[in-house]
């Protein structure tokens, strides 16, 4: 998987790992190239995921929009219930949900 230029994936955290399998086969199947177009950095709003490591946003270039519906429509499917797939005007963002993971007793401290 491609990572963009300028992308900052130090401090991600293992539960993205999920959401980056899943996007790449995705992907891969439809033909595209995986790629993560934004970690940690960037202009995120406050409180953001991405600022802990728990949210990636990925590359939708060169898809049709059913297309990347279909791949939002396979990760909600694949991933738990802990995280969130939104797709956006020019991505997919995935967000593991701490909070939401935290009252369903996921063991792991955050």
């Amino acid at each position: 998987m491609r990572v963009k230029s300028g992308v900052q994936l130090s401090g991600t955290q293992f539960e993205m790992r999920d959401a980056c399998l899943c996007y790449g086969a995705e992907m891969r199947s439809l033909g595209g190239q995986p790629e993560i177009t934004s970690g940690s950095e960037g202009a995120h709003g406050d409180g953001s995921y991405h600022f802990y490591g728990y949210a990636l946003d990925f590359s939708i270039k060169g898809l049709t929009l059913g297309e990347q519906r279909s791949i939002v429509a396979s990760m909600r499917i694949f991933l738990s219930s802990f995280y969130d797939v939104v797709l956006e005007d020019d991505h997919i963002h995935v967000e593991f949900d701490v909070t939401r993971a935290k009252l369903a007793g996921y063991k792991k401290e955050f």
